[in-house]
């Protein structure tokens, strides 16, 4: 297209004021979700009606009391209501570790066509993010897509959250783009992602309060909900041997249920009853250990609760104990 300016006062008028509104119309996408731009993690710039809108009752409830959990971010809320209970810095920016897992899991679903699709473990899956939590998927593997989601939910993988975004947006850098795209979708306007495995970016933050409508939305899915709860995970992983397709058995383990409580010889089942049915966990060196669980009380209610940056494991399964005993139920 091409512009054709003249020398009149009216005609320089007219393209100040086209100016000033195209650079309005680039702004207005991000005045919804004010306060993304940010790096370091600081106070929530969510609007207070907004928030409500997402956690009930968040507002009305006061943060704990010093020295009553070892983390330092908190939110239990009721299930499905999203009603606050307890909270601590709920809405202050967090780094979500691999509790971002739970976003990777949401998008993969409804971007996948085909759940029995196979998927290889390649060199480039393995060469990419050294540092990540693997489970020990060998090289050449061919896994479903839903073996990944198991293996993304239940053992953390690396591997398997790569290998859902190449093979279901082709890019890792496509797959963010979706994931950022649903948070806005949800109203998190203080998520933003820059990886699908929650290893550490700046620009990579969450809220405990937003962290709990995902992991909400996550329990409506049929699929997301039987994996998070499930203790130990039996599959057949298939290979191919001498040109032939051939199996192993491989078992997939909840690193909520058996790597955070039971590792650590903490009862997940406390003395009233209520019981930790299930989550995600999530650890790096700035995120410290981060827990995403659901549990449900002797009377059948549900309870999620988000906690972030506890000093080891075991602190982040007391918190749980402690924030569940105390608070659900009441």
């Amino acid at each position: 297209m091409t512009v054709k300016f003249t020398r009149s006062r009216r005609s320089g008028l007219f393209c100040r004021v086209a100016v000033l509104l195209l650079i309005l119309a680039m702004l207005l996408p991000t005045v919804a979700c004010a306060g993304t731009e940010e790096t370091e993690a600081t106070e929530s710039a969510i609007p207070a009606d907004k928030q409500e809108e997402l956690i009930a009752g968040l507002d009305e409830i006061e943060d704990l009391p010093s020295g009553t959990v070892n983390s330092d971010y908190v939110l239990l809320c009721e299930r499905g209501t999203l009603t606050a209970v307890a909270g601590l810095r709920a809405t202050t920016r967090m780094y979500p570790a691999s509790m971002t897992k739970l976003m990777t899991f949401i998008v993969a679903y409804e971007e996948a066509e085909d759940r029995e699709a196979l998927i290889e473990i390649t060199k480039e899956l393995k060469n990419q993010y050294p540092e990540g939590s693997r489970v020990g998927i060998d090289l050449g593997d061919l896994l479903t897509v839903e073996q990944m989601m198991y293996a993304l939910l239940l053992e953390s993988d690396t591997d398997a959250a790569l290998g859902l975004a190449l093979h279901l947006a082709g890019s890792e850098a496509e797959f963010v783009a979706l994931m950022n795209r649903k948070a806005e979708e949800m109203g998190l306007c203080e998520t933003h992602f820059t990886n699908v495995t929650g290893l550490h970016n700046k620009e990579h933050y969450s809220t405990a309060a937003d962290m709990a409508v995902i992991l909400d939305y996550l329990l409506n899915i049929p699929l997301g909900r039987e994996i998070i709860t499930t203790e130990r995970y039996v599959t057949w992983l298939k290979y191919y041997k001498n040109g032939e397709l051939a199996e192993y058995r491989m078992t997939f383990k909840n690193t909520t249920l058996v790597g955070r409580f039971a590792d650590n010889k903490v009862n997940a089942v406390l003395s009233d009853g209520t019981a930790v049915l299930g989550g995600k966990t999530g650890f790096t060196d700035e995120a410290d250990y981060c827990l995403a669980s659901l549990a449900k009380t002797s009377d059948g209610r549900e309870y999620i609760l988000i906690t972030g940056h506890a000093s080891s494991g075991e602190h982040s399964a007391k918190d749980a104990v402690k924030l569940y005993g105390t608070y659900a139920g009441e």
